[in-house]
């Protein structure tokens, strides 16, 4: 988190839907900074255009506000703007860090956006998160774009990081819990190490390894679908996940444990 907040933050948003068809966001290939944002593809909003669907989860981890208090900016922020002159139209979403308790923090929502006042002019819809407007310091951000509706499509449709060294060894809560059919297992790795992350039952029987080898230093993630390890569904109730890292004499270990309900 820049400055003096601590905390990490995660932002998933699904894919644009506009009359059943689907509004891409664009790909970025630049390092999101101070003052860049993320963007759709422009879309022209025709006689026919009606509303737009957006789906996103956003989530505050560890969050500790600094006894000066906290900016006045958002921890996100979505706006639909004239691709033409940069006219804001609607401020669609704000959701302010000032706004927030200390702790953990999780919102989803989904968003449907009236396109009918907009007929005949193109637009696009601009995202901002807190990266984008305070120096770049602190541990990791991730924003991920993600098709909600696939469930066999676990993996991001594109994936927009913004990422300094994170500064310590952690494994996250993992997100959404309770969940069906999926989550998603978070962590933090300060310097390149090999990893285990694997899901066990109440008995401590492991149940799947969901990532094993080599990673670089930065922040991961892998999904969990549920199943065991020949792919068999597992039965509700409380599951341990357990990060093992290997780098230098002693271990790193930590555990968590999520709630499945079928």
């Amino acid at each position: 988190m820049p400055g003096n907040l601590r905390g990490s933050v995660g932002i998933e948003v699904g894919e644009l839907s506009v009359d059943g068809e689907t509004w891409h966001f664009m790909e970025d290939s630049t390092a999101l900074s101070r003052g860049v944002f993320m963007q759709s593809e422009p879309l022209t909003v025709t006689a026919t255009t009606n509303n737009v669907l957006l789906r996103y989860a956003a989530t505050v981890e560890d969050f500790q506000k600094p006894g000066n208090g906290v900016p006045n900016v958002p921890l996100l922020r979505l706006r639909l703007v004239d691709a033409d002159n940069g006219k804001i139209l609607r401020r669609v979403a704000n959701v302010r860090l000032k706004d927030l308790r200390n702790g953990n923090w999780r919102r989803d929502d989904t968003l449907s956006i009236d396109l009918s006042a907009f007929r005949g002019k193109t637009v696009v819809l601009q995202m901002q998160t807190v990266r984008h407007f305070l120096d770049n310091s602190g541990s990791a951000d991730y924003v991920n774009i993600y098709r909600f509706d696939d469930p066999v499509n676990t993996q991001p449709l594109a994936k927009h990081t913004v990422e300094l060294l994170p500064e310590r060894f952690a494994l996250h809560q993992n997100y959404p819990n309770p969940f069906n059919p999926a989550t998603t297992l978070a962590f933090d790795l300060p310097a390149p190490s090999d990893v285990r992350l694997a899901v066990y039952d109440l008995q401590g029987r492991l149940v799947k390894t969901v990532a094993a080898g080599r990673y670089e230093a930065g922040r991961h993630s892998a999904v969990w679908d549920g199943s065991d390890a020949a792919g068999v569904p597992v039965s509700s109730g409380v599951y341990f996940y357990r990060l093992t890292v290997q780098n230098g004499a002693a271990p790193f270990v930590q555990t968590r444990k999520m709630l499945l309900l079928r």
